[in-house]
């Protein structure tokens, strides 16, 4: 919605083709960094995190609202833990 908004607002219509047209070639700030798409309307810079649950503790719901639990193992630039293995 920011993508669209700010698209909005630069080319002042709701016309479809003049949006995809700039939201194609411009880049927007938004609350999860800067994105920018290509000619095919996929990210330029694909986002996919692989993420691990770690020390899980049986399966009380709690030990999730609390940091740590959740590592990212990928992509490198997000990346806050190391992959562990074999599981238990």
């Amino acid at each position: 919605m920011q993508i669209l908004e700010q698209a909005i607002k630069a080319t002042g219509t709701l016309n479809d083709d003049n949006l995809a047209e700039y939201i194609h070639k411009s880049e927007f700030e938004t609350i999860v960094g800067k994105i920018r798409f290509d000619t095919k309307g996929e990210w330029a810079k694909p986002r996919l995190l692989m993420i691990q649950y770690q020390d899980v503790d049986g399966n009380g719901l709690d030990q999730y609202r609390t940091p740590g639990k959740t590592v990212i193992l990928y992509s490198p630039e997000y990346k806050d833990g190391e992959l562990q293995h074999p599981f238990a």
